[in-house]
């Protein structure tokens, strides 16, 4: 039922393609083989370098990745402002779609409005799908709240799969990966839920959201 895709930055993916930690979608949307977390370039004066993305798309469609996960951890989101971060992903879309790359868009912020900012123009720009880590400063305390902060960034974009990116040793969030998709399944609050992108070092959550089902 479930596949995983190992990213690049040592995180995974679990990948739901039917009925697993996810409610029902019109179009199927399955992840697979392996996703990579690119890298954002800057100039020496810190402005982005946007040039940098149609050679990285290249080689990594030359080394056989499918799937780029844009505007991350490694690909410097929070180091970008909103406008900054709007123009990488333009700049990746069209990149993406020359190498016939599969598009995920990060979108997570400090922010809810922030992130559904960034959510409403992923699907503006035909991202393929969309990820987005907890808030980190005022961080949400139970399952029940993040859940509610991430079904609010999803619905910004209604018609794109939806991942929520686990990564406590950035966010200090530390709500168990499980317990975020259990519940996040059985009250259906986000539509779009494909899976989430997991990096952390709790083998035991890991092995717990394996066993999860609908």
């Amino acid at each position: 039922l479930c596949s995983l895709a190992f990213v690049l930055t040592l995180a995974f993916l679990i990948n739901c393609a039917s009925s697993v930690m996810t409610a029902p979608r019109a179009t199927p949307f399955a992840l697979s083989g392996t996703v990579a977390a690119t890298v954002t370039a800057f100039h020496a004066n810190l402005s982005l370098n946007l040039d940098a993305i149609e050679p990285q798309a290249a080689s990594l469609a030359q080394a056989g990745i499918k799937s780029v996960f844009i505007c991350g951890t490694t690909g410097e989101s929070m180091s970008m402002t909103l406008d900054e971060r709007m123009a990488v992903a333009e700049r990746w879309r069209a990149a993406a779609t020359k190498q016939n790359l599969v598009l995920i868009v990060h979108v997570g912020t400090a922010t809810p409005e922030d992130a559904r900012t960034l959510a409403v123009h992923a699907q503006k720009i035909g991202a393929d799908a969309i990820g987005c880590m907890s808030p980190f400063f005022f961080k949400p305390s139970t399952a029940a709240d993040l859940v509610s902060l991430l079904a609010y960034v999803a619905a910004g974009a209604p018609q794109v799969p939806f991942y929520y990116y686990d990564i406590p040793p950035m966010t200090g969030v530390t709500i168990a990966l499980a317990d975020v998709m259990t519940y996040a399944s059985t009250t259906h609050m986000i539509p779009t839920l494909r899976g989430a992108k997991y990096s952390d070092s709790d083998l035991y959550d890991f092995g717990n959201c394996l066993g999860l089902t609908d």
